[in-house]
C-alpha cells in the first residue's frame, strides 16, 4: 500500500486553514498552529502544594466528609510555575483562581486577593516583583458550594520572560475587604497560556 504524505498533495507544507489562521506541517515535519488555530492550556498549581510560611493551608471539611484547603483572610500562599514546551512563546498569560464557598452567601461578598510575582527565562535574572493588588472576586448571593473563578490582569512578557521552561514565582494574599468570614475554600490557582506546537524542537529551544 502506498503511503500519501501531506506534502505530496497539499502545497507548500501541508497547510490547513486560511493564510493567517492555519495549522501546518513545517519543512522538518513539526506540526505548528498559527492565528486562530492556536489553543489554550492551563499551567496548574494544585492546593496540596500551597504553603503559608512553612505550613500548609488549613484543611477543613467542605462537604460530607470531603476536605479542602480553606483560604482565610490574611492567609498567604507561595508557589512557582514552570511553563511547558508547547507554550506559544512571548505571548500574554492570564492568571486566575478557583474558589468555592462552603455555606450559602447572602448579599454582597467581595473576596479580594493580591497577586505578586516575578518571572524569568532560563539564563536570565528574575526582575523586580510585580503586583496585581486588590483583585476582587464577586461571590455575592452564591449558593452553597458554588464554584467561582476570579481573573487577574493578563501578564505580557518582557524580554527576559515568555520562553519555554520559564518559571514564574509568586504569592497570593487574601485581603480583608468586603467579606471576611472563613467560608472560602481554594480549589486551585492556574495560568492560561496559548500553545502552538506539540512541544519544542530541541530540549531547550522552541
Amino acid at each position: 500500500m502506498t503511503r500519501i504524505r501531506f506534502t505530496d498533495w497539499i502545497a507548500p507544507r501541508g497547510r490547513f486553514g486560511t493564510a493567517g489562521n492555519h495549522t501546518e506541517f513545517e519543512a522538518d515535519g513539526t506540526l505548528r498552529s498559527l492565528g486562530n488555530s492556536t489553543a489554550w492550556l492551563d499551567s496548574m498549581v494544585p492546593p496540596t502544594v500551597f504553603r503559608i510560611g512553612g505550613t500548609a493551608l488549613a484543611l477543613a471539611e467542605l462537604t460530607s466528609g470531603i476536605y479542602a484547603h480553606r483560604f482565610d483572610v490574611t492567609d498567604v500562599i507561595h508557589f512557582n510555575i514552570q511553563f511547558n514546551h508547547n507554550m506559544m512563546v512571548d505571548t500574554t498569560i492570564y492568571p486566575h483562581i478557583h474558589l468555592v464557598n462552603k455555606e450559602a452567601i447572602t448579599g454582597a461578598a467581595n473576596v479580594t486577593f493580591t497577586l505578586a510575582y516575578t518571572w524569568a527565562n532560563i539564563g536570565t535574572n528574575f526582575p523586580a516583583v510585580e503586583s496585581d493588588p486588590d483583585r476582587i472576586v464577586d461571590m455575592a448571593d452564591a449558593g452553597a458550594l458554588s464554584h467561582t473563578v476570579g481573573s487577574f490582569a493578563g501578564i505580557a512578557p518582557t524580554l527576559v520572560q515568555g520562553g519555554i521552561s520559564s518559571v514564574l514565582v509568586g504569592s497570593l494574599t487574601r485581603v480583608d475587604a468586603g467579606y471576611t468570614t472563613a467560608n472560602i475554600f481554594l480549589l486551585g490557582f492556574d495560568i492560561h497560556y496559548q500553545v502552538d506546537t506539540l512541544g519544542s524542537r530541541e530540549e531547550f529551544v522552541k
